[in-house]
Parts: structure tokens; sequence; C-alpha cells
């Protein structure tokens, strides 16, 4: 909101000077650099779903959208997880969950990957 304040007219009879007024709001601007801060820490969850069955194991990986990013297949459990950690610096993630479904074991396990070394499965 701007407002106008009019000076004194000059004694010579001139022209009266206007100067503009602006109203700074300071806690609208604090509020919306606040908000950008908040959407910058706030991090995206990304789902891995691996399914054990037999010799295989499954992973399908999913971003916070449900979007299908991998689609892949293993047959053993140290390839599973060397490929696992590959994927946070790939995607630029923070945080995933990951879904385990053992079928032979009929269980199901939920963990949550913070950082590149905990990005495996046993």
């Amino acid at each position: 909101m701007t407002s106008m304040l009019r000076s004194k007219k000059p004694a010579d009879g001139g022209l009266a000077i206007y100067q503009h007024k602006v109203a700074v709001a300071t806690a609208v601007t604090s509020s919306v650099k606040s908000l950008k801060v908040q959407k910058k820490e706030r991090s995206k969850m990304y789902i891995g779903n691996l399914i054990k069955q037999d010799d295989q194991i499954a992973l399908k990986f999913y971003d916070e959208d449900l979007n299908l990013l991998e689609d892949e297949s293993f047959a053993d459990i140290f390839s599973l997880n060397f490929y696992l950690q590959t994927l946070p610096r790939k995607y630029s993630m923070t945080k995933t969950l990951l879904i385990i479904h053992d079928k032979s074991l009929n269980r199901i396990d939920l963990q949550i990957a913070i950082n590149e070394n905990s990005y495996f499965i046993t």
C-alpha cells in the first residue's frame, strides 16, 4: 500500500512536492521467506518395493508421486544391496521407505533408509 504525503508549500509559491511513503510489510515478506525455507527443507519420500521369492529378488522403485522409476530383478542379495546404494545419488534422495516382502517366510518388513549406507536389506 502506498500513501502520499504532501510537503509544506514552498515560500516562493512553486509547485508542491509530493513524497511517496511505502508501507513495508516485513511480516509478509518474512512469512514468504520462511515458507520457501520450509519447502526446501521438506524432503521427498521415495518408495522401494522389494519382493523376495525363491532365489529371485524383484525391486520396484517409485518417486513421491508413485511414478515408477526402477523395475529390476536380482539373483542375489549382494547385487541388490550394491544397486540400492547407488540410488540415493542417482535420484538425489534423502528418505526412502523400503517395503520388503519375503514370500517364503510370509513376512513384510518396513524400514526407512535415510542415508546412503542404510540402503540395504538382509
